[in-house]
């Protein structure tokens, strides 16, 4: 599917998850629980460059 495809839901998804995954991370860091917040800031970040992606792929003039 081409990146200029994704509909607003795919956005919406992206940021659902990264919410979500900021929560574990911040649980994850309470609980000293090193491997889950290794684990859950990786998808933190691929989520945020998920989002940068889909906004520049839809900000640009078609």
């Amino acid at each position: 599917m081409n990146e200029r495809n994704l509909s607003k839901k795919w956005l919406y998804g992206f940021i659902v998850i990264a919410i979500a995954a900021l929560g574990v991370l911040g649980w994850a860091f309470v609980k000293q629980d090193v491997t889950v917040m290794v684990a859950t800031g990786l998808v933190v970040g691929v989520q945020v460059m998920n989002i940068i992606q889909w906004v520049q792929n839809h900000s640009r003039k078609k």
